[in-house]
């Protein structure tokens, strides 16, 4: 997705226009999406909308993604808004979620870039390798 391109690879830095990645890329799914909502969500919290951020990380909750990941950013989000109370509330949330049992699959890759912590499977990251490929010749 070229949105999380845009969000941590040096370079390629483009909040604005990875919030714009993000928003087609939740448009043209037919069904919803988790990892794209999660995605939304990093890119709404990366360009400071933080009430759509938790939005969109509690919909990729609702639709499978990463729990613990998703309830960290609206824990950072909340903590954003001032609202202190919510932010500790969902960073105990997700500190008593299953990590890294959550994770799509036991061969995972963890890594922060860009303030933003994420997590793959080595499948996903096969993929996406794949995929920035061949969007960089495009």
């Amino acid at each position: 997705m070229r949105a999380r391109l845009r969000l941590e690879l040096e370079g390629y830095i483009d909040l604005k226009a990875a919030l714009d990645d993000a928003k087609i890329a939740n448009a043209n799914t037919v069904t919803a999406d988790g990892r794209i909502k999660r995605i939304l969500a990093l890119a709404h919290l990366r360009n400071e909308n933080f009430s759509e951020a938790i939005q969109h990380a509690q919909e990729a909750i609702d639709n499978g993604d990463l729990e613990a990941v998703n309830q960290l950013i609206i824990s950072i989000a909340e903590a954003k808004r001032d609202n202190l109370d919510e932010a500790r509330r969902w960073y105990d949330k997700a500190e008593s979620s299953p990590w890294p049992a959550d994770l799509p699959g036991k061969d995972f890759s963890a890594h922060a870039a860009r303030g933003v912590l994420w997590f793959e499977s080595a499948a996903t990251l096969i993929l996406q390798r794949r995929i920035g490929s061949s969007e960089a010749v495009t």
